[in-house]
């Protein structure tokens, strides 16, 4: 939580105004402040921490919009505050609706994406490493499924749970290995892909609004994260429940309208999605067992149900 003094002082070095005396940020979970700029609504947000990757996230976000891409972009005049030991940013605010969960916002969210990962230029803007996954994962991930068994409720529960530690076990000997050593496409992606950061136009199309975790990541696992995640942190009409398989489904019809997977990548895909269930998954569920909002609490439950081997490509 930030003090009043700093917030004060963070927007002044934008030169924006704030129309609140005391101003507060309009997400729960990092701080976003809605100001005006130049008589324009525009939101104030902390970014990547090094200016060089900053700068190489903004690149990427203009390389986006030329391709003719909805994703914000930083102001060209002001674009980055150091403050607090970060590099902040200023964007345009974005008129429009949520997600509304309908067929047809998950079919154009598929749609983004698969035009985001379509793209050819890397901007490093940070690196994805295969490297994290070691004997210090391993016993993260045993401390973290002792939490979670112990939170959950009912016995067949657990059994789901304790079937997709089991699975994890026998990937991690036979098959993690070999994942690092494959030639993955690689692309820049948002790393963070989810319907709480997607805002709906009048021609009912998305706009990225939060790229700021982007980097060179497989595009595999991008799309693994995504698949894990879509519905983490979304307020009001998001469902608290990961993607049904028929919502994935209708992700993957947009999707595959730009992007074409590899053999290899389809070949992989259920061990990339359990990794990654296992890493983020894991995490967001033990981060949201003490979380305040009952929404998130109840899609962290959901979530520890969650089945890799249902969502198909």
């Amino acid at each position: 939580m930030m003090e009043q003094a700093a917030i004060k002082k963070l927007l002044d070095q934008f030169g924006v105004i704030h129309e609140e005396e005391s101003p507060t940020s309009i997400y729960p979970y990092a701080p976003v402040f809605k100001c005006k700029y130049l008589g324009h609504d525009v939101i104030v947000k902390r970014t990547r921490k090094e200016l060089k990757e900053a700068e190489q996230l903004k690149k990427w976000l203009l390389h986006l919009r030329q391709q003719g891409i909805q994703v914000v972009t930083p102001f060209h005049d002001r674009p980055f505050v150091n403050f607090d030991g970060h590099q902040w940013v200023m964007y345009p605010f974005i008129e429009g609706r949520p997600y509304n969960g309908s067929k047809a916002d998950i079919v154009e969210a598929g749609k983004l994406l698969g035009r985001i990962h379509r793209q050819s230029a890397i901007f490093d803007s940070g690196s994805f490493s295969w490297e994290q996954y070691d004997a210090d994962f391993q016993t993260e991930i045993a401390s973290d499924s002792k939490q979670i068994l112990k939170w959950l409720h009912g016995e067949e529960e657990r059994k789901q749970f304790k079937s997709i530690i089991q699975h994890f076990e026998e990937m991690t000997h036979s098959r993690l290995p070999l994942l690092e050593k494959l030639d993955l496409p690689n692309v820049t992606a948002s790393r963070d892909y989810k319907a709480n950061n997607l805002i709906y136009g009048l021609d009912q199309k998305p706009t990225l609004i939060d790229p700021d975790n982007g980097g060179i990541i497989p595009r595999i696992v991008d799309l693994a994260i995504c698949c894990i995640i879509f519905h983490n942190d979304g307020m009001g009409t998001v469902p608290p429940r990961p993607l049904t398989q028929e919502e994935w489904s209708h992700f993957m019809e947009g999707y595959s309208q730009y992007t074409q997977l590899t053999k290899l990548e389809q070949e992989v895909w259920v061990d990339v999605l359990l990794l990654l269930f296992m890493d983020e998954g894991l995490w967001l569920i033990v981060d949201s067992m003490e979380d305040h909002n009952p929404r998130q609490k109840e899609f962290a439950y959901s979530l520890t149900q969650f089945e890799p081997s249902l969502y198909k490509l």
